[in-house]
């Protein structure tokens, strides 16, 4: 995604406060979409289907992904997810870079991009 001037550009967090250092509190998102939904998205729209509509969508375009050098390790942790299985977990050698990163988010910001030209 390309900065946007907001006033906020060097920050760590996707969603940086304001009024001071840091990240804005877990529940500000939630409250907001609370006070949006009072029409007909009440009751049908969290926080948390973002993030599944996210994996979703990498599922979907997963071949893409995979050509810029994202996989799945990258995009569980773009989604802070981590493994129950204690073997797995020891075994496993490859962690996503923060390039990965970087190139997973602008392919999902650029993904949302063609979206809104298309009016979806």
């Amino acid at each position: 995604m390309q900065k946007a001037d907001f006033g906020i550009l060097e920050s760590p967090f996707v969603f940086p406060t304001i009024s001071k250092d840091g990240h804005i509190h877990r529940d500000t998102l939630s409250k907001a979409l609370r006070r949006l939904n009072k029409g007909k998205w009440n009751g049908k729209v969290t926080t948390h289907g973002f993030r599944a509509t996210f994996r979703t969508i990498c599922s979907i375009n997963e071949v893409e992904l995979l050509k810029l050098g994202v996989g799945n390790n990258a995009i569980e942790s773009a989604l802070a997810h981590k493994t129950n299985n204690a073997i797995q977990y020891a075994y496993e050698r490859e962690k996503s870079t923060l390039k990965q990163q970087e190139v997973l988010m602008q392919w999902y910001g650029d993904y949302l991009n063609n979206l809104c030209d298309f009016k979806i």
